[in-house]
């Protein structure tokens, strides 16, 4: 969010739903003068617009493997989790209700829910020509993100491989563009 705000001077909408993540972009916010450029949405983007728990992995700043609606199939058995309902919405229903303008590039980082993220954003995704998300090969899930994005007119422009453990390492990072 940050990073597109204040190199490329684009007007930034930040879903983020971990509370201790939404202070850190706050304060990385007021820290860099982005204010006017970045706005926090504290939500999550979701396939349907409801109340849903919230596993988070640990309840620090910059913390990851959070997941919605069920645990991360990138944690073992992990008895720390804390688990909290919180608001879900879909991308498209948060434009409407929100008179949000239409994105044309798309950042996805939700740790394995990637593919609700996808099918809460079907209409969106007509407008966006470019989206940078991150998807495990043999996750079944994430085939069918790849299927979604290819019938949606998407193709690969770049692939690289993700810094993750040895399990995950099929890990990629993806940019997909259209047209």
């Amino acid at each position: 969010s940050l990073y597109a705000a204040k190199t490329k001077g684009i007007k930034v909408y930040a879903f983020e739903p971990e509370i201790n993540n939404v202070q850190l972009l706050y304060a990385n916010l007021y820290k860099n003068g982005l204010s006017q450029l970045c706005v926090p949405l504290p939500l999550a983007c979701d396939r349907e617009t409801k109340i849903k728990p919230f596993y988070i992995r640990e309840f620090t700043k910059g913390g990851a493997i959070n997941s919605i609606g069920r645990r991360s199939i990138f944690l073992e058995d992990d008895k720390n989790m804390f688990v909290q309902d919180t608001l879900c919405m879909r991308v498209d229903d948060s434009i409407e209700l929100f008179r949000l303008p239409l994105p044309t590039k798309v950042k996805i980082d939700v740790d394995t829910n990637e593919l609700n993220v996808i099918e809460g954003m079907d209409k969106t995704l007509n407008h966006i020509k470019e989206i940078y998300i991150e998807l495990f090969a043999p996750f079944d899930e994430h085939k069918r993100v790849m299927n979604i994005l290819e019938q949606k007119g998407f193709s690969v422009y770049k692939a690289t491989k993700a810094k993750a453990p040895k399990k995950f390492e099929d890990t990629i990072n993806y940019i997909f563009t259209r047209g």
